[in-house]
């Protein structure tokens, strides 16, 4: 299992392909297979295994050094540009982050929109999330974009101590006006800082529709890229989403496959009957019924959790808070964030 489709999902990359030269397929055909970069190899399959707790599927990418993937917008039911996000936006991933494959201060792009980083490109970036080693045991998470002069957004970001294994991050933006940005970090169901960005807010059109994964262009055209993520990081799943999620539903999110979907598997494998074979392969036949099923059962559970933390309205999100608004007779501005429909 991975994220869900939203209604606002702009892109959905599982890395659940079988081989390791079979390009990774965008969720709904908005971009096109991704591709290595030129010259360089394609990241390689990583097996997770799912009995392990810090594994949350049975596949992801490795990244790394010359590691990195590329795809572009592609037509869809005759629209186009569907990452094409100069407003609000939401990227987040479940990463296996090898910081100690990094130095102090290196810096490590998860993803970014755009592979231009001077004003004289029309494929300016749009945005994108980069994390940077401050010392063996702390990262520091932020977000890029550049307006419409090419001018780069600075941005203080957010420092955490990287917990081990696979761990989520997210970044969430709400563009308010050009002077009014509200960026947000978030490290598994944690909200670990934001920030007011007043500079930079005419955010560029990003013509091209270029999306890189795993590093970002550099502006020397000789080098090619740069800020490549940790020799033998892994990606196990990545979106990006056209709104600023909530803090309840990224948590909510986390919890089903971190938490829920563990339990589920857990449960099932204390039903196992004693003196029955128990094979850890992740592709054994008894493994892939116990995480299809077991992520059935903790996909209840997570319902029932975020029924009973997030229907009320001062945490509704989604579709329940459309339905309390139209109980209430209340309706929504165009701009208004989840948190002032919920005031």
């Amino acid at each position: 299992m991975s994220f869900r489709l939203r209604p606002t999902t702009a892109a959905l990359f599982r890395f659940l392909e079988g081989a390791d030269e079979v390009r990774p397929v965008e969720a709904l055909g908005r971009v096109t297979d991704l591709a290595e970069l030129p010259a360089l190899a394609m990241p390689g399959i990583v097996q997770t295994d799912r009995a392990n707790e810090n594994k949350l599927t049975s596949r992801g990418r490795a990244f790394g050094t010359d590691l990195a993937l590329t795809g572009i917008d592609q037509v869809v039911d005759g629209v186009t540009d569907h990452t094409r996000l100069a407003r609000d936006v939401t990227v987040r991933a479940f990463v296996d982050w090898k910081i100690e494959n990094h130095n102090n201060g290196d810096n490590g792009v998860l993803c970014v929109r755009g592979k231009s980083i001077i004003a004289s490109d029309p494929e300016l970036q749009l945005y994108g999330l980069e994390m940077e080693r401050i010392d063996a045991n702390n990262l520091r998470m932020r977000a890029r974009w550049q307006d419409k002069l090419g001018t780069q957004a600075v941005l203080a970001g957010a420092a955490f101590l990287k917990p081990p294994g696979f761990f989520h991050v997210a970044v969430t933006r709400r563009w308010n006006t050009t002077t009014d940005i509200l960026v947000r970090y978030y490290v598994n169901e944690i909200l670990i800082g934001e920030e007011t960005i007043a500079a930079a807010g005419d955010i560029g059109e990003g013509f091209g529709g270029t999306l890189i994964i795993g590093a970002r262009n550099s502006s020397n055209p000789l080098v090619g890229f740069t800020d490549w993520m940790p020799l033998d990081s892994v990606i196990d799943h990545i979106s990006i989403e056209g709104d600023e999620m909530s803090a309840e539903e990224l948590r909510t999110d986390y919890r089903r496959q971190a938490v829920h979907f563990v339990e589920g598997g857990a449960l099932l494998r204390a039903y196992i009957p004693p003196g029955d074979t128990w094979n850890p392969n992740p592709d054994s036949l008894v493994q892939r019924w116990i995480a299809a099923e077991g992520d059935g059962i903790g996909d209840g559970l997570a319902e029932a959790n975020r029924l009973r933390d997030d229907f009320l309205p001062d945490r509704a999100y989604g579709n329940p808070l459309a339905r309390w608004e139209f109980i209430t007779g209340l309706a929504p501005g165009p701009s208004d964030s989840v948190q002032t429909r919920r005031d």
